[in-house]
């Protein structure tokens, strides 16, 4: 789902008058272990899908998005990101934005690094219901497994 409210034009910076990125054709998607992302990691620049949108992260931290691959590009608000792009790990990034600082390769980056503690207090609550929908998630796997090792016997 595309964002609608507080989102303008990506304006400047970009390879072409399509914004932060432009692509002649489809990019090949591979989905972002244990999130509803995939990645475009044939593309030269942070460029995800999710919810049939496509969402760019260029070199100055903030969103992009559009329908369709070759643009028009969105800047989107910090606070419409969807949280499962913000939890994607930085080992999931082509290039990683050095705004963001380094990090654990397999953990989210820090974005109140850059939109600051105002942001982070109003995204509290956000990821500490994120991590108590991923650890549902786990404990449903888990119960699946043994109940399908149970059924066969296993």
């Amino acid at each position: 789902m595309i964002p609608t409210r507080s989102s303008t034009p990506a304006e400047g910076a970009g390879a072409s008058r399509h914004g932060p990125l432009y692509l002649d054709r489809r990019p090949r998607l591979v989905p972002v272990c244990g999130h509803a992302v995939f990645v475009a990691p044939d593309v030269d620049a942070n460029c995800f899908f999710l919810d049939g949108g496509y969402w760019v992260l260029p070199a100055d931290g903030y969103w992009r998005c559009g329908n369709a691959f070759d643009g028009p590009w969105w800047r989107v608000d910090p606070d419409l990101v969807p949280p499962a792009l913000l939890r994607v790990p930085l080992d999931a990034y082509r290039v990683p934005p050095a705004c963001l600082g380094t990090g654990q390769p397999h953990s989210a980056p820090r974005w109140e690094r850059l939109w600051g503690p105002e942001w982070a207090r109003r995204h509290a609550d956000r990821e500490h219901h994120a991590a108590a929908e991923g650890r549902l998630l786990r404990e449903a796997a888990l119960a699946i497994r043994t109940t399908t090792a149970a059924h066969l016997g296993l």
